[in-house]
């Protein structure tokens, strides 16, 4: 991208703008030192500044594990885009005092440093104070003009920062909505009392509009709310190409079905394909605190190690909504029909967005039976990666998992019925297929009789059953040298079928349908995994996920088509008061993840 052509859509030069008739102070507050104080009665404006930095070096990616060495990527147009700011200001106790805001029009590119993403100057009207007192500390928020919520003689920079955002993740991309940054450090604009709001000095205010676009401005720092996504397939990844589709090498063994198709090996001659169709976000957290909520208690070493930057104005680490909570009912779980997403090396520009999604280890990580620490897969933000089983020549291939072992759906059904020919009882059922005053036709129960049906509540798992329960069923024996066939007035085959898969899930990849979980990956390095960080969306961060190879399937659907199964793995002329104000937009923090499948 060109570091002098960002120019943000809704900006124009310099201007002036008179906050809302109805943003007024409602309680007293602030600093009451300054050059000139300010007269009850007065107006004021507030200076800001919007910058672009231009295009940081990406150079090589760095991993979430190196907070050492981050990179940083700037947004495209739609993710920088501002088309109003609003600003709440507290004394300082943390009360609410007053607001203000303003709608800019236009702004200015430049290159300031790799963590700034862009600049425009602008001049807020602050109307009707009513104190003669500065106010000492002010949150932003961009492109959520409708944030107006608890601002009455209650409201505290606590109260108001917490409150929900109250915007979906699908408007993202759209309007992102942006607040003050959140990190531990003190300096002239910012303390850890109130880390999530930017600290006021009397040299911000001015009694003029003059004076004040002409004073040095407020440094304030904003992130977005929503963290990216992109995926993409390795070009390492084992590959064929059949009628323009890239098939990718499974590496997984098949099971055979007992007969000579396995050359005596027990493995049938089937090698797997996937077909990728495309992916999606899933377990989403439905909302966000409006500011970046952290723990100003951690500390520098060990596992919160390089997770605050103050230099950079950012941490990398927060609670979200989510946080020390069991998170089901505050996430959103996807279908296979909206599993559509584009690969990055497909359509670069492409992603998907979502609110943070942070959490304890104990709603992250379960120890199993084996002593196994393993992800709680359906309470961290993932990605599914929709995909079809198909063969060398892109047909799909339905599939069915039983006890671990991989065997195609009809080689399965023989496999079943051989288990039943073999046992004691044998296999002595028949159909009547034909009838006439001379003869009968009958045929033995096959491989087209034994179908799959859906449990309730389930994405692949099935129960195997007859296709037509009701059908009589005969038995064949032999009278004087003639087969003779009877009817069996209480059939038992289904109950046999029922017993053979016993208390065994069966999963079903009807039509090849087979989908991957992958749980994004934050702060991941061997000696994090089970604890805090190694998994979770933090806001204004970019998750590059690369998958780097196939071996094995990943998990069944049984109705791709239809879609409904939700997948879940187990924004008159009183007193004026002037502040200069420069508002950063921070770029976004890029984490890159490989996986191998």
């Amino acid at each position: 991208m060109n570091k002098t052509s960002k120019l943000f859509a809704g900006f124009a030069a310099l201007a002036l703008f008179a906050a809302c008739s109805s943003d007024e102070p409602l309680i007293e507050g602030g600093n009451p030192e300054g050059p000139t104080a300010p007269v009850e009665g007065q107006k004021a404006y507030l200076n800001v500044k919007i910058s672009d930095a231009g295009d940081a070096d990406a150079g090589v990616f760095q991993r979430s594990t190196d907070f050492n060495t981050p990179s940083y990527e700037f947004g495209n147009a739609d993710e920088h885009k501002v088309n109003c700011a609003r600003f709440f200001f507290f004394d300082g106790q943390g009360n609410f005092v007053l607001k203000a805001q303003m709608k800019p029009l236009g702004g200015n590119s430049t290159t300031e440093n790799d963590n700034i993403e862009y600049f425009a100057d602008n001049v807020l009207v602050l109307e009707d104070l009513k104190s003669n007192e500065y106010p000492t500390y002010m949150l932003t928020v961009l492109n959520k003009e409708g944030f107006d919520v608890a601002m009455d003689e209650t409201a505290t920079i606590g109260s108001v920062c917490e409150q929900l955002a109250n915007f979906k993740s699908d408007e993202a991309a759209a309007n992102f909505v942006m607040s003050t940054t959140s990190y531990v450090g003190d300096d002239a604009n910012h303390d850890n009392t109130y880390y999530s709001v930017t600290k006021l000095t009397a040299d911000n205010f001015r009694l003029t509009a003059e004076e004040a676009k002409d004073s040095k401005p407020v440094d304030v720092y904003v992130e977005r709310l929503a963290a990216k996504v992109q995926v993409d397939i390795s070009k390492s990844a084992e590959s064929i190409e059949v009628d323009g589709k890239k098939l990718y090498k499974l590496t997984q063994t098949v099971a055979g079905d007992n007969n000579d198709e396995n050359n005596g090996s027990g493995n049938a001659n089937t090698t797997l394909y996937l077909e990728v169709l495309g992916w999606g976000l899933n377990a989403t957290a439905n909302d966000s605190y409006i500011s970046k909520k952290i723990n100003t208690s951690w500390t520098d070493a060990d596992l919160f190690a390089n997770w605050n930057a103050a230099a950079r104005y950012r941490s990398f680490w927060g609670m979200a909504t989510t946080y020390g909570v069991e998170p089901a009912d505050l996430l959103t779980y996807t279908n296979s029909t909206a599993l559509d997403g584009k690969l990055k090396s497909v359509d670069g520009n492409y992603a998907q967005y979502c609110y943070e999604n942070t959490n304890t280890p104990g709603n992250v990580f379960k120890t199993n039976n084996a002593g196994q620490n393993l992800v709680i897969t359906q309470n961290v933000t993932h990605v599914v990666l929709n995909t079809r089983i198909c063969d060398e020549n892109g047909n799909r291939v339905s599939m069915i998992s039983y006890r671990g072992t991989l065997f195609t759906e009809g080689h399965f059904k023989n496999y079943v019925l051989n288990s039943l020919k073999n046992s004691a009882q044998g296999l002595n059922y028949y159909y009547l297929v034909s009838s006439s005053e001379t003869e009968k036709t009958y045929r033995q129960v096959g491989a087209d009789d034994v179908v799959f049906d859906g449990k309730a509540n389930t994405v692949g798992k099935v129960d195997m059953k007859l296709a037509d329960p009701d059908a009589e069923l005969y038995a064949k024996s032999e009278v004087d040298g003639k087969e003779v066939y009877t009817k069996i007035e209480n059939p038992d085959l289904a109950t046999r079928l029922a017993d053979i898969q016993g208390d065994t899930d069966l999963f079903w990849y009807n039509d090849g349908a087979n989908v991957y979980y992958i749980p994004v990956e934050h702060n991941a390095k061997t000696e994090t995994y089970g604890k805090e960080g190694y998994y979770g969306v933090v806001r204004n961060h970019w998750y590059n996920i690369t998958v780097n190879s196939f071996s094995r399937v990943g998990h069944a659907l049984y109705d791709p088509e239809n879609g409904s199964e939700i997948l879940k793995p187990e924004g008159p002329e009183d007193p004026l008061y002037y502040v200069g104000a420069k508002i950063n937009i921070l770029s976004w923090r890029v984490i890159n993840q490989g996986v191998d499948l």
